[in-house]
């Protein structure tokens, strides 16, 4: 794919995975087939962005020095550790840590990628709003 394509892809994607978050958030208190349906969007979106965007070694370093971040993603391997000691509800443990704690990392990591401050607030009114329904 040139990179002119890439560049106008971008953007869409930024302004599709905004408009998932919005509708998530929405929905929050209201409806969880439309949560999980913004978060397979979101998710979707984050996987093309992946194949556009070219990471570098740096960025990742950067992320990870992020201390919330790397508190985060220590947490999310302890928990799945502690799986192992689950016994027999090894499968169950697994399922609740994906569809649970997966999706929320997840999503805390997808609005790191996609949302700016701003948006951020707009999410926070959206809420809100979504609330007093």
């Amino acid at each position: 794919m040139k990179d002119k394509t890439r560049e106008k892809l971008i953007p869409i994607l930024d302004k599709i995975a905004l408009f998932f978050f919005i509708v998530l958030v929405f929905f929050l208190p209201i409806s969880g087939a439309a949560i999980e349906i913004s978060f397979a969007f979101i998710f979707l979106a984050a996987i093309l962005k992946a194949f556009l965007v070219k990471v570098s070694w740096e960025q990742i370093r950067t992320f990870f020095k992020n201390q919330i971040n790397l508190a985060v993603f220590i947490f999310l391997i302890c928990i799945g550790l502690s799986m192992l000691a689950s016994g027999d509800l090894l499968a169950k443990s697994f399922k609740a840590w994906y569809s649970k704690w997966g999706e929320v990392i997840l999503l805390f990591y997808f609005a790191q990628v996609f949302l700016k401050k701003k948006q951020v607030k707009i999410l926070l009114y959206v809420f809100a709003a979504s609330g007093f329904l």
